[in-house]
């Protein structure tokens, strides 16, 4: 068979498509799935298709040359977010109980007021 004389002639080229990935990307679930993995992929048990997502296994590929810095550097910053994050749900969990607080206080405030009021009692308070 002759080869093709022009584009038209040429054969389709066939791409391979990437691995169905299983979700948008996620830095601190990635850098996890690696520091879990990474046995794994170094001895080539663990491909880009066990990967949750391309940013992971681009990482295990990174990780793969740079292990002391990743080891080092990058899981260290990792645990890090995770306890600064834990930390705010904490701080955002104190702030919504102050708040909730301050709404029972307002609506008890306003009931002894209103039953004051019904009472009469308010007004004999204010003479004084």
């Amino acid at each position: 068979m002759a080869p093709p004389t022009s584009v038209e002639e040429a054969p389709a080229v066939q791409h391979d498509s990437p691995p169905p990935y299983r979700s948008r990307a996620d830095l601190k679930r990635d850098v996890q799935w690696v520091y879990d993995y990474f046995v794994r992929i170094e001895e080539g048990v663990v491909g880009p298709e066990q990967a949750p997502g391309p940013g992971a296994w681009g990482y295990a590929l990174w990780a793969k040359s740079n292990k002391t810095k990743f080891f080092s550097d990058v899981v260290p910053k990792s645990l890090k977010i995770e306890d600064d994050e834990d930390s705010k749900g904490r701080e955002d969990d104190q702030r919504d109980k102050f708040k909730l607080l301050d709404i029972f206080e307002r609506e008890e405030t306003e009931s002894r007021a209103a039953k004051e009021a019904q009472l009469g009692l308010g007004e004999a308070r204010s003479a004084e």
